[in-house]
């Protein structure tokens, strides 16, 4: 079977580039890993919750896009390749799939916040300031790495080191807290009274090994046009592999954009 479109990747981007998709009729194939950086996400910001967190919507669309009918596989893609003229085939690691258009919505992986950190996501630790910063308007706010979207929330900003290279948060020996976050504890032993903690946390590697030759921006974001599409033939992209903000709200744009750009493409090459 040869899919209408094939999606790598099951997170905003993806998810609303399949229900696009597949509510026009088409035969979509959907594969995602994990939940990517929605796993600990807690969304204040998105339109129509006052508060929901990553987790659940992440599951919330993986059920919708099922619903739908949309193929779903839980697996890792390991390569892809083009014939640039009429399919692409996607491989995991022990079956390949056939497509006439490819969309890469992997989202990009983040460094590993050990378990220590993670306990305290939610309850005085934040990786996003666009959607947390301002809660802490006016308040002491303690950062590893440069923030500047905090700089006009408070005149207090602490850093532990302004030369992010491996890991942001190296210098942090211990947080402390019951259910939130009251303190911090460095490496040398110095003890910071601390209720809320931003972590720069850097992007890592895309989910996706770059096996098509799409091109690249300098942060390593895979450039499209205006409809999403890649310089690759039958290949787009959208979300946070793409440049810009690493918003829902954006990515679910994204998807809807290329899934409309796709859904032009198939018209045309029927």
């Amino acid at each position: 079977m040869i899919y209408d479109a094939i999606i790598i990747g099951a997170g905003p981007a993806g998810a609303t580039a399949a229900i696009y998709l597949k509510r026009t009729g088409l035969n979509v194939l959907v594969f995602y890993k994990d939940k990517g950086s929605l796993e600990f996400a807690k969304l204040k910001n998105f339109y129509g919750y006052t508060g929901i967190s990553g987790d659940n919507l992440f599951d919330t669309g993986i059920s919708q896009l099922k619903e739908l009918g949309v193929d779903v596989v839980c697996d890792e893609v390991l390569s892809c390749e083009s014939d640039y003229m009429s399919k692409i085939s996607v491989s995991t690691k022990d079956n390949t799939y056939e497509g006439k258009t490819l969309l890469i919505a992997s989202g990009i992986s983040r460094a590993k916040i050990n378990k220590e950190i993670q306990k305290y996501l939610g309850s005085g630790v934040s990786t996003c300031a666009f959607c947390d910063g301002p809660f802490y308007r006016g308040k002491t706010i303690y950062v590893t790495g440069e923030e500047p979207y905090l700089s006009h929330l408070t005149s207090e900003l602490s850093y532990f080191s302004k030369d992010i290279i491996d890991v942001p948060y190296e210098e942090i020996k211990q947080l402390t807290g019951d259910m939130n976050l009251d303190g911090i504890i460095l490496k040398d032993g110095t003890k910071i009274l601390a209720n809320n903690l931003f972590l720069a946390v850097p992007f890592g590697s895309k989910a996706l090994s770059n096996t098509l030759g799409v091109m690249l921006d300098q942060d390593n974001n895979i450039l499209i046009d205006k409809d999403g599409k890649t310089n690759v033939s039958m290949v787009y992209a959208a979300g946070d592999v793409t440049p810009g903000v690493k918003q829902v709200v954006k990515a679910s744009s994204d998807g809807m954009r290329a899934a409309l750009s796709i859904i032009d493409y198939l018209k045309k090459n029927k």
